[in-house]
């Protein structure tokens, strides 16, 4: 596998178009052509992460957030970030910054963060994405119709809902005559060629196309594959940052505290509520979520579990009646890091060793 094609698997899971405004992500260094047999993922791309990676043998490192977060006007080395971006450069490991749009994506950091603190049928807290939805509709010979349907629903296409792998096909003919220069799967140069295809149909979110349209070409066997792409005009999924959902039964808002904290192995939260204060509607965001302490508050959240809450959020929150806990920005995301690591060894299959840097 290539770094290309790493990039590639990580986006199927983190598509850049559910990123927000503005955000850096994607690959910061590293040659898209270099092998890859082994990735690192991490929360944060540090030197002591680089260490780590070099010595685990590496080519790629996924971090959470970004190295490049705002234009670098010189990489002379007397500067600390300068000298860390020369390092990356210099080691030959790659590295991309999947950040906001693994935040916000379905399955994703919240996702995690959600499940851990045990809250069920969650929606974003707030909806920053609105997908469009495009019909691909592919023409494939039958020996290679498991392969091509198996490879472009890993990739992301037909999802409906709760459902994965979701297509229809149906069977015909194709025609086609090989041209001079073409080396034709099927066929001979010059010789018009009927050949028994299937019509294989699937649903593609538009954030996931490029993920989809490449895993096709990888598994498709002819050298120019005919497909069409159809708009459709149904609604699409809409996707954002933080969840928000029910705990199974009310709980004391002092025992989800601990329970969050066990989750989390992160001993210091702090807490503004009534102890023994009823808590059934619990919001949550990953990382920096102050700002989102009215939204939470709107939608009826008992709790909002966020990090790096700051004084005048602390006193709205009070206002509105909201409990709040900081659960530290680290704490709140690396679970989702970790996710992600699963999520790209699963995808990944033998092709890519994945490890997680704690």
């Amino acid at each position: 596998m290539t770094v290309a094609e790493a990039v590639t698997l990580i986006e199927s899971l983190a598509p850049p178009a559910m990123a927000l405004p503005g955000d850096p992500g994607g690959l910061h260094t590293g040659d898209p052509g270099a092998p890859v047999t082994r990735i690192a993922v991490c929360l944060d791309a540090t030197g002591g992460a680089l260490q780590e990676a070099r010595r685990a043998g590496a080519q790629m490192m996924v971090a959470h957030h970004p190295l490049i977060y705002h234009p670098q006007a010189s990489l002379a080395e007397s500067d600390p970030h300068a000298r860390l971006i020369c390092d990356f450069v210099r080691s030959g490991i790659a590295l991309y910054c999947a950040h906001t749009a693994w935040d916000v994506a379905p399955g994703g950091l919240n996702d995690e963060l959600a499940e851990l603190t045990g809250i069920r049928e969650t929606s974003p807290l707030q909806v920053t994405y609105t997908s469009n939805l495009l019909k691909l509709a592919v023409y494939v010979p039958e020996e290679a119709l498991d392969a091509v349907r198996m490879a472009i629903g890993d990739a992301g296409a037909g999802q409906l809902g709760n459902y994965s792998h979701c297509s229809f096909r149906s069977p015909g003919t194709g025609s086609f005559r090989p041209l001079e220069g073409a080396t034709p799967h099927i066929g001979e140069v010059g010789q018009l060629e009927d050949v028994a295809e299937w019509k294989l149909e699937a649903v593609v979110d538009e954030s996931r196309l490029t993920a989809v349209l490449e895993a096709m070409r990888r598994a498709h066997p002819y050298e120019e594959i005919a497909y069409d792409l159809y708009q459709m005009r149904v609604p699409g999924m809409r996707a954002g940052i933080g969840r928000i959902g029910a705990l199974e039964k009310a709980v004391p808002l002092c025992e989800l505290e601990d329970r969050i904290a066990e989750a989390l192995g992160e001993g210091a939260l702090r807490t503004w509520g009534e102890p023994g204060r009823m808590v059934s509607r619990v919001a949550v965001c990953g990382g920096s979520g102050g700002d989102l302490v009215r939204d939470a508050a709107a939608q009826g959240a008992d709790l909002y579990i966020t990090s790096e809450i700051r004084h005048h959020q602390i006193l709205e929150a009070r206002a509105l009646g909201l409990a709040l806990i900081d659960a530290t920005h680290a704490a709140t995301e690396t679970p989702g890091m970790r996710r992600l690591a699963r999520r790209l060894q699963e995808s990944a299959g033998g092709a890519l060793e994945v490890i997680f840097l704690e």
